[in-house]
Parts: C-alpha cells; sequence; structure tokens
C-alpha cells in the first residue's frame, strides 16, 4: 500500500500541528476538529489512512468512525485516544479500525504504523 495522503481528526489543534510537523515531508496531510468535518471532507477525497480521536465534542470517534466506513470501508483507520475506554477500543476495532494509539504516543509509533502498512500492504 503507498501511503500518500493522510487525515488527522482531533478538537486539539495541537495534534493538528504535531502530525503536520511529523509527517509532511513525505504525506499529504489534512486536518478536521470534529467528526462533522471530517465526514465532509472525507466525502471530498480520498485518503490512505485517516487517524481518528476517540473523545471529541458532538460527535465521537467511533460515530464518526462508522460514517467514515460507510462512505469508503476500505480506509485505513487509526484510533486515538488519551483516556482509558476500553469499551470504545473494543467497539472500533470491531467496526473495522485498523489499531489503537494512546495519547501521548512518540513519533516512532506513528511511523512504525505507516511502515508496517506501507511495506506489509496491510489495509483494512
Amino acid at each position: 500500500m503507498a501511503i500518500k495522503k493522510v487525515m488527522v481528526v482531533d478538537d486539539d489543534p495541537i495534534m493538528h500541528r504535531l502530525f503536520q510537523r511529523m509527517l509532511e515531508k513525505e504525506y499529504e496531510v489534512k486536518t478536521a476538529s470534529s467528526g462533522f468535518e471530517a465526514i465532509e471532507l472525507f466525502k471530498k477525497e480520498t485518503f490512505d489512512v485517516v487517524f481518528l480521536d476517540v473523545m471529541m465534542p458532538q460527535m465521537d470517534g467511533v460515530e464518526t468512525l462508522k460514517n467514515l466506513k460507510a462512505i469508503r470501508p476500505e480506509t485505513t483507520v487509526v484510533m486515538m485516544t488519551g483516556f482509558t475506554v476500553d469499551d470504545k477500543v473494543k467497539e472500533s476495532m470491531d467496526l473495522g479500525a485498523y489499531e489503537y494509539i494512546y495519547k501521548p504516543f512518540a513519533l516512532s509509533e506513528i511511523q512504525a504504523i505507516l511502515y508496517k502498512l506501507t511495506e506489509l500492504g496491510e489495509k483494512r
């Protein structure tokens, strides 16, 4: 799988900047601040990987995941959270999330996921 385009969905603008700095040299990175914004962007553009925060106001990450998968089920989605939400982890994985990472995470964790997807050709 050749990864070219990544979307980051998080209500925290610091996460947007973090991902852009980490990934902008190798990937096109787009950001969304809410589930609603992510869905609208997702309808217009195709992304190879979506990093999606679980805990967001109005529409949480699980509900956003359901909507994204309904639009493009083949898209790889990596869930992110800074909270212990085991029920949300299980539900997200059951809905087709590829992986789960806990904040704060190291750059190496993101790189490892992207490497695995690229080199091994894994995609869910």
